[in-house]
């Protein structure tokens, strides 16, 4: 039996989620970490490309009643003579004492070492890009109530395959499908439980096909997008060639052209195993500040009536036991936060069951704020 620890991303509570998925034994240590004990043999960096909510899992080493320096360097080992290290909290409960830190340097830089310790900019832990780019030995500490746990950080998060997926592909485009890639892989985790093998997946609002790269990734075996538009569809449809090439992918795909509420004239009835979509969520101009409340409180009553004949439609596709993932906005107008009403209600009223939700996404400042929620439908025929 192993014990692990899993830093989570700047969306924690779609990261928690994300886990539990593949760790029901997940045990949350705080905001942003979680532990999971392990007793099967497990690949920490194959299994960090599977999801998009951690951001490093680092292994138990020992648990220590005080933090001493005499102990870190027992840990801490070189190749060449030159060593980075870094001794992070995982929660803002407590900071590490910069004094540790310069002893340790010096007790090391005694022994004959090139010595360097490096401390966060920003996080609560060294970046990805920090980690990767400077050979670091990093050293995660929990305090716990016998002494401070000692994790050694294992791999951390690849931000060059996520910014190829997100910034290499054909075709992007801002007004047209804004999800991350990460965030995305987390929906598409959240609704697939675990399990994709011969399962189907659709977004009906696919836009330039993000959601899609997220179940190719994840081994669905049949994934569908649509949009209403044409030439997005086509983009979409490229960009999917595109990522099944690069990564020699083997998920069966179709991009078509339909209406989100008519989706299901296009395929075939009780197919679908999840629906994971951010759908139209009004003009560009509301996120660019150029609509008022009032145009705004309109808009939102129009995207209620979209999302709710959505999901009546999307009865006819889904199987017993099917799921929905779906981003429904909400907008901040003078301070003020605009909901888009009784979407909720009308699904638990069509036959739909609320697992999760809502976990809310948003960009610091955002005008436009996604709430995800997870639903799970009984289809009455089965």
């Amino acid at each position: 039996m192993k014990s692990y620890l899993f830093l989570f991303g700047r969306t924690p509570e779609m990261s928690w989620p994300e886990l539990t998925v593949f760790f029901p034994q997940a045990q949350r240590l705080s905001q942003y970490c979680a532990k999971v004990d392990i007793a099967w043999e497990f690949d920490p960096q194959a299994f960090l490309k599977r999801i998009g909510g951690s951001l490093k899992i680092a292994e138990y080493i020992r648990l220590l009643p005080e933090l001493g320096a005499a102990d870190f360097v027992e840990l801490i080992t070189s190749r060449n003579g030159q060593i980075n290290f870094s001794i992070n909290s995982v929660d803002s409960s407590f900071t590490i004492n910069r004094q540790l830190l310069t002893t340790i340097k010096k007790m090391l830089t005694d022994q004959g070492y090139a010595v360097r310790f490096i401390t966060p900019k920003h996080d609560l832990s060294l970046s990805s890009v920090v980690y990767s780019t400077n050979n670091v030995t990093e050293f995660l500490i929990h305090r716990e109530q016998s002494g401070y746990g000692v994790y050694k950080t294992l791999v951390v998060q690849d931000f060059r395959f996520w910014q190829q997926i997100d910034y290499d592909r054909p075709y992007a485009s801002a007004k047209s499908g804004m999800l991350p890639p990460k965030i995305a892989m987390m929906a598409v985790n959240i609704a697939a439980a675990g399990q994709t093998q011969d399962k189907s997946l659709l977004d009906p609002f696919c836009g330039m096909g993000t959601i899609l790269f997220g179940a190719m990734l994840a081994n669905f075996k049949l994934v569908y997008g649509s949009d209403l538009d044409q030439l997005t569809a086509i983009k979409a449809e490229k960009n999917v060639k595109w990522l099944t090439e690069l990564y020699e992918l083997i998920t069966k795909t179709k991009v078509f052209t339909s209406d989100a509420t008519h989706v299901s004239d296009k395929l075939e009835k009780c197919s679908i195993d999840c629906i994971v979509t951010e759908p139209f969520m009004g003009p560009s101009k509301i996120g660019e500040r150029k609509v008022d409340a009032h145009k705004v409180r309109n808009i939102a009553k129009g995207l209620s009536k979209l999302y709710i004949g959505c999901f009546r439609n999307w009865r006819i596709l889904l199987k017993d036991g099917g799921c929905v993932v779906i981003a429904i906005p909400s907008f901040v107008i003078d301070d003020r936060i605009i909901n888009v009403k009784s979407v909720v209600d009308s699904c638990e009223m069509l036959g739909y069951t609320k697992l999760l939700g809502p976990i809310e996404y948003a960009r610091p400042q955002a005008i436009v704020r996604r709430q995800f929620y997870l639903f799970t439908y009984k289809n009455p025929k089965h």
